[in-house]
């Protein structure tokens, strides 16, 4: 399947963005075109098929333009850890860096020496950015210049099966299935680190494949935003599951003697009407009320079973499972 031909015909909104507070929409139709640009863009820089192509980003659109872009360019995706070590750029063997920002950009050129097949260093959040070296591009002016960069009919590289990094591209395969019932109508909120496999799948692949709404918040207003975008689709890690059971509970544990009794009593099954009195309104509180299924990984965890008695649907997600 070519990689724009699911996407024909979409005109809704595709992704949303928090910006200064607001919450502003961006539609497939403007999500292709992007991609595209960033196509022309890598072919612009001698990017072929195959080559592989970095990125050190965060959980925003840009993300998802760059990844789209380096599939219709026919290159392979290397996903890194925006935290973890400048060497990891070393091992990429990257023809280019998408980097997030300044920290990501110091940390690439910090080791740029062995890196001698980087010819690009393409920066999304300029702020703090040093001037002076030709290598380091805006993320706005990559591609700025080409009129047209006219689609691509390429698909995701074949770079060895013993590649992890190739084998993230080739689960950029918008015909594979989907265990977990996805449809158009849903929302995504993406947070969680986008090397993270299974937050790829969610926030890129089956966003893709199937057409729901991807939301972008911030690092540092989770919680804010889960209950702003009320998401139908959550992925999050074990760790960010318990931390907020943990948050539930604490507040539980300075309601009213009441509450506290109805609660425990609802918990164990022993009240009739516990889904409708505290169940609901207790992931409304935490922004799951419209959760329909939560994803985690990467295996169960201690407060798995509290999430399935407050009537939340929870799978595991298995990397390679789609």
């Amino acid at each position: 399947m070519r990689p724009l031909e699911p996407l024909q015909g979409r005109s809704g909104t595709a992704m949303r963005r928090k910006r200064l507070g607001v919450w502003e929409e961006i539609t497939w139709p403007e999500y292709v075109a992007v991609a595209e640009r960033v196509a022309g863009a890598l072919r612009e820089c001698g990017v072929g098929e195959g080559d592989r192509i970095a990125l050190a980003v965060r959980n925003r659109p840009e993300w998802l333009f760059a990844e789209l872009g380096i599939v219709l360019a026919g290159a392979v995706a290397v996903p890194l850890d925006v935290d973890g070590p400048p060497e990891r750029l070393v091992e990429a063997k990257a023809r280019l860096l998408f980097a997030d920002d300044a920290e990501q950009v110091d940390k690439a050129l910090s080791i740029a020496g062995n890196c001698p097949d980087l010819g690009r260093i393409v920066v999304i959040d300029a702020r703090d950015v040093s001037a002076g070296d030709e290598r380091v591009v805006t993320f706005a002016d990559f591609g700025a210049g080409l009129t047209d960069a006219g689609p691509s009919d390429a698909g995701p590289s074949d770079a060895g099966p013993s590649d992890a990094a190739s084998k993230d591209a080739a689960r950029l395969d918008l015909s594979a299935g989907d265990p977990f019932g996805l449809r158009a109508r849903d929302e995504y909120l993406s947070f969680m680190p986008t090397h993270d496999a299974a937050e790829r799948a969610f926030s890129l692949t089956l966003h893709l494949s199937r057409g729901y709404i991807v939301n972008f918040g911030g690092a540092a207003t989770v919680h804010a935003d889960l209950a702003a975008v009320r998401p139908t689709v959550l992925y999050a890690r074990a760790e960010v599951w318990e931390e907020l059971r943990h948050g539930a509970q604490s507040r539980l544990a300075a309601a009213s003697w009441l509450k506290r009794r109805l609660s425990t009593r609802a918990l164990a099954g022993g009240l009739p009407l516990g889904s409708l009195l505290i169940h609901r309104p207790l992931r409304a509180r935490l922004g799951l009320g419209r959760v329909r299924i939560g994803l985690y990984g990467p295996g169960p965890f201690e407060g798995l079973s509290w999430y399935e008695r407050i009537g939340l649907r929870m799978k595991a997600y298995e990397t390679g499972a789609r």
